[in-house]
């Protein structure tokens, strides 16, 4: 039995049953010619035909002096100014003592710390008899296959030390 429940009003406890339980699914389809889109959520009709058919789309432009760059979300104007014009950056910067690495985005701040660091990442070793192949994800979890050991590498200190990302990356693999 679902343990789900709202207090947003009925229109959301049917968009849930509908897009979790596929209960009274009232599919929308894209009125463009040829397209073969459907979605169960209205809105997703407009989103979809501003993004793929550019119907009903309000272009965000760059502000800077003979800079012709456009985009259909005003936030991809915003990074597009930060990296490519230096405008509106902020850093952020690495912690670990003695790093000097820093990024235009939080999210390879992450993967940076992730992979020189060993911090927050879930290290994947694979089980088979004399492969030393691993692989790292940050912040996801997904369960291990059969053929494979999951060793998690938090903040406070790593069990042992893991392999170089440069290391782990080799394309010798078992067959």
């Amino acid at each position: 039995m679902c343990v789900y429940r709202t207090n947003k009003g009925p229109s959301i406890l049917k968009q849930h049953k509908a897009g979790i339980h596929s209960i009274d699914i009232v599919w929308h389809d894209c009125p463009e010619l040829g397209c073969e889109y459907t979605a169960k959520v209205k809105g997703d009709i407009k989103r979809h035909r501003v993004h793929v058919h550019d119907i009903g789309v309000s272009w965000h432009e760059c502000p800077e002096h003979n800079c012709t760059y456009k985009a259909k979300q005003e936030g991809d104007v915003k990074q597009h100014r930060a990296h490519v014009h230096g405008i509106g950056v902020t850093w952020h910067a690495c912690i670990e003592l003695g790093c000097e690495y820093k990024a235009k985005q939080e999210s390879s701040l992450k993967t940076h710390r992730a992979a020189v660091h060993a911090i927050d990442v879930i290290w994947w070793f694979c089980d088979y008899e004399g492969c030393e192949h691993t692989h790292w994800q940050r912040n996801v979890f997904v369960p291990p296959s059969e053929s494979s050991t999951v060793r998690v590498f938090l903040s406070d200190g790593a069990p042992f030390p893991p392999k170089s990302m440069s290391e782990s990356r080799g394309n010798s693999r078992h067959n």
